[in-house]
């Protein structure tokens, strides 16, 4: 892999050319020598220790004889002379009933220990004893007096020796962490965290209005969710993911910023409550929100016009709307102290009489304005008079419903009631069967609209009755079947669209995730069901993950499919309005137009027959029949349009229809996240620990990837 370190073991006996060698030549091709730890392994066998110095180091022989004369290969990590001789047996009973007795050996190298009285295969068996005898016997053969000049000095600098080599990976694996992969790992630790931190935003969605959190909320949920630090400005909490927040804090009028102090423990080990440092008129990293919650104090919520009521009624000068709450003020003269406030609208009501009898209040508004800033008299949060429940369902009805209302009397009416019925009325006037589509029908039917045709024939009088039963029959098939599919029509795309997920729609329409299963560089928020998409947002959709995850924190959407009960009572609605609709439709179908296929009065205004339209003398059997089905499809067009369900009608099904609390199946999804969080959290601590990385280094690899994303 990508992170792997490798060994190229040489030996060191005979000819030695590590040019030459099977393992360099895999390493040379696979591109790998600047990850390779070279080891000359057997050097008690080697011919020359000095040609082994010159293949370490580099360095030319006593003779003049170049390092690459000699098949040298240069590695990064360099090379490392090792000797790890298997302990010879000692001179002892055998181990085994039977097994011959060793011959006297030799006597002993300077680095070989002498005979002992341990059994034959004593060392195979005893393998920590027999590795502490080659440490010991490495150690004397490098740096014993009787080594070779060359091989004592090799030792010296660091270049023989199983040590040397532990010591040298230690080294490398050690700045590796440092330099090369620390930076990768924790990117990816932050970028997963990031992702499920989106992922947490656009599930758990934007909460209403009524679940404000007070001061003491906003510090719970700051030690929570590990936050370091959040700021009270406008009404709203902004929490604040970045490190050393205290030493980045400027001056901003009117926040004040709470950074929560370590947690301290009694003598007990009990947790102490946590202490907080409070700074007035500043803030730290502004627009970098981890999270944002609405400031509440118990005050009620409150359309524009009951703000207005209420600002009648308690007698102010005026109020202030601004970012969601309604400011009351009671000084007099607020027209003369308006001063610029971007995004603030100042009310001031202007009361009149005539004769005496006072008038309805006329206001004057000043957007970007306000007076008297901080002076406050009463306050309320504003609310748009629907529910963010409602509103989310209105958005993605308003769209919807008109194309699909167009799609209905077009596509449906087209293919399931015009193509169908045409073809049973061809067979009153001919054995074929008629073989046009939707667009031929009405090709046909425009013709004979605009040149007051009509498709005619003759039927035998002998079949006149059997055959109007037979198109009445089929005609009453066509219209049940399209009434019954009608409403799979509707209901089967309401019910998605309204029940859909505000998902993570990577730019471009592409997968969902990347080949390394992380999200792509670009994305956006959308919902999705069957071939629709509804953006969350009207900004393009080449957002990166830094930018969609504060766009999110500041303007959650809200999460429509984690409201079950409130969706499928909505659907319920609306499927009684299709019920009732479908009912009416086969009721005034038979009555007006039905019936009148098989009735006595010799047709209709879209169906003629008559006996004196054929030569009576030659054929008084024949009975000429005239076929309008312009006329026909005209009147079903107004019966549909008349009792199916309309958009308006569908739009209003949410009314009186409470929104309820989240589904436990949203909230488990919720929780989840939350839960990986906390371990993303947990990595990123620990990695930081491990590998001393201070919070200045982390907040500097947090900025560098948000430039490096909108850099991509």
């Amino acid at each position: 892999g990508n992170h792997a370190m490798y060994l190229a073991v040489v030996p060191a006996s005979g000819d030695v050319r590590p040019n030459t060698n099977t393992a360099m030549a895999f390493i040379e091709k696979n591109g790998l020598k600047h990850r390779t730890f070279g080891v000359f392994s057997k050097c008690d066998q080697v011919t020359d220790p000095e040609i082994l110095q010159a293949l370490i180091t580099g360095e030319p022989t006593s003779d003049g004889d170049t390092a690459e004369e000699m098949g040298a290969v240069q590695l990064e990590k360099g090379w490392i002379a090792s000797m790890l001789k298997k302990p010879s047996d000692g001179t002892g009973a055998a181990a085994a009933a039977g097994s011959k007795q060793r011959k006297k050996p030799a006597a002993p190298a300077y680095y070989e220990r002498a005979a002992d009285d341990k059994p034959e295969g004593y060392y195979d068996a005893h393998n920590l004893e027999r590795l502490y005898l080659q440490k010991r016997s490495e150690a004397d053969f490098f740096a014993h007096p009787d080594a070779d000049a060359a091989l004592r000095e090799l030792h010296a600098n660091g270049h023989a020796g199983v040590g040397a080599l532990v010591e040298r990976l230690e080294r490398e694996y050690s700045l590796y962490l440092h330099d090369t992969w620390k930076q990768g790992a924790m990117e990816k630790i932050l970028r997963k965290l990031a992702e499920r931190e989106v992922q947490l935003l656009v599930a758990r969605g934007q909460e209403e209005i009524s679940d404000a959190m007070n001061l003491e909320a906003c510090k719970h949920h700051c030690i929570a969710r590990d936050f370091q630090g959040f700021c009270v400005w406008n009404g709203r909490a902004y929490f604040r993911d970045y490190h050393l927040v205290a030493a980045n804090l400027h001056p901003v009028d009117g926040a004040e910023f709470f950074i929560p102090q370590p947690q301290t423990f009694d003598r007990q080990g009990l947790p102490l409550p946590v202490a907080w440092d409070v700074h007035t008129g500043q803030d730290a990293f502004p627009g970098q929100n981890a999270d944002t919650k609405v400031m509440g104090s118990g005050t009620s919520q409150m359309t524009l016009e009951q703000c207005k009521q209420h600002c009648i009624d308690r007698d102010f000068q005026g109020f202030c709307v601004h970012v969601g709450k309604a400011y009351f003020r009671n000084f007099h003269r607020v027209a003369a102290s308006l001063q610029p406030v971007a995004g603030a609208v100042f009310y001031i009501p202007e009361h009149q009489t005539l004769n005496g009898a006072p008038l309805p209040v006329v206001w004057s508004v000043h957007s970007g304005q306000d007076a008297f800033i901080g002076e406050n008299a009463d306050e309320r949060v504003v609310s748009h008079g629907l529910s963010d429940a409602e509103l989310e369902v209105d958005r993605r009805l308003s769209g919807f419903l008109a194309k699909k209302y167009s799609e209905f009397l077009d596509d449906f009416i087209g293919n399931h009631i015009e193509v169908p019925l045409c073809s049973a009325l061809y067979r009153l006037i001919s054995e074929d069967p008629c073989k046009m589509d939707k667009d031929q029908v009405r090709k046909v039917c425009e013709n004979d609209k605009r040149l007051g045709g009509y498709l005619e024939g003759t039927m035998v009088a002998a079949e006149v009755h059997e055959r109007l039963e037979m198109v009445k029959a089929a005609f009453d098939s066509i219209i049940g079947s399209a009434v019954v599919e009608m409403k799979s029509f509707w209901m089967g795309e309401l019910r998605a669209m309204l029940t859909a997920e505000v998902a993570i729609c990577p730019a471009d329409g592409e997968g969902d995730c990347d080949k390394k299963g992380g999200l792509r560089p670009y994305f956006n928020v959308a919902t999705k069901w069957l071939s629709r998409i509804l953006p969350s947002f009207d900004a393009p959709g080449n957002l990166s993950l830094d930018v969609l995850r504060r766009t999110l924190v500041d303007n959650p959407p809200f999460q429509l499919s984690s409201y079950a009960d409130y969706t499928d009572a909505i659907l319920t609605t609306m499927e009684g309005y299709f019920d009732k609709a479908a009912a009416s439709l086969s009721a005034q179908i038979e009555q007006c137009v039905s019936s009148k296929i098989t009735s006595f009065n010799c047709g209709t205004d879209w169906l003629e027959m008559d006996a004196e339209g054929t030569d009576y003398l030659s054929e008084p059997h024949a009975i000429a029949v005239k076929i309008r089905p312009h006329v026909l499809f005209g009147h079903l067009r107004i019966i549909f349009a008349r009792l199916t369900p309309t958009p308006a009608m569908l739009r209003s099904a949410p009314q009186g229809i409470p929104v309820g609390g989240v589904s436990q199946a949203a909230l488990a999804r919720c929780r989840t996240l939350e839960m990986e969080i906390t371990e993303l959290k947990k990595a990123r601590d620990g990695l930081c620990a491990a590998l001393d990385i201070p919070s200045e280094e982390l907040d500097e690899i947090r900025r560098k990837m948000a430039e490096d994303d909108l850099s991509t």
